[in-house]
């Protein structure tokens, strides 16, 4: 697992923040691979700007992009809590998660919640979703994103970039 903060240029991460909020067509139709996995809200962006930023931000940061699998934009209202699941069944998949709200406090939560592969269910690895952090991850690992405090009325966002 890798956390990169700053992930995207400033110019390009308030160009993707503002999408998100915009232009992006969002509908309550996101499935995880899991079946019995729980709706949330998606947007799929593999024709937008998103794909060619996203995989020029992780070559500069040494991560190399042979193939692009999928990117799309995850959201989450107050209370929506998702469930455990992977993003990849194979090997050799990984995904870039980047949080993408403006700001975000302590006390909203919404972290992002993995299960390592040598924890128990009660171990496990708290990831913030602060602006523009990125988290590079192994798509068969189990995670899920927990839900934002009652007190926030936003959507927390995030965009999945699944790559080999």
């Amino acid at each position: 697992m890798l956390i990169l903060n700053s992930f995207l240029p400033s110019p390009i991460f308030s160009k993707l923040s503002e999408f998100l909020k915009a232009e992006a067509h969002w509908s309550f139709s996101g499935r995880s691979l899991d079946d019995d996995s729980e709706s949330f809200w998606f947007a799929d962006l593999s024709h937008t700007f998103a794909p060619a930023e996203i995989q020029a931000a992780l070559n500069r940061h040494g991560v190399a992009v042979e193939k692009i699998h999928a990117v799309y934009a995850n959201g989450q209202s107050r209370a929506q809590s998702g469930g455990f699941h992977v993003d990849a069944k194979v090997p050799g998949i990984q995904t870039c998660l980047i949080y993408c709200n403006d700001e975000w406090k302590e006390q909203w939560g919404g972290a992002t919640l993995f299960i390592t592969p040598d924890s128990n269910p009660c171990d496990g690895c708290f990831i913030t979703p602060e602006p523009n952090k990125a988290v590079i991850f192994d798509g068969r690992l189990r995670h899920k994103g927990c839900a934002p405090d009652s007190s926030y009325t936003g959507l927390r966002k995030t965009v999945a970039f699944k790559f080999s």
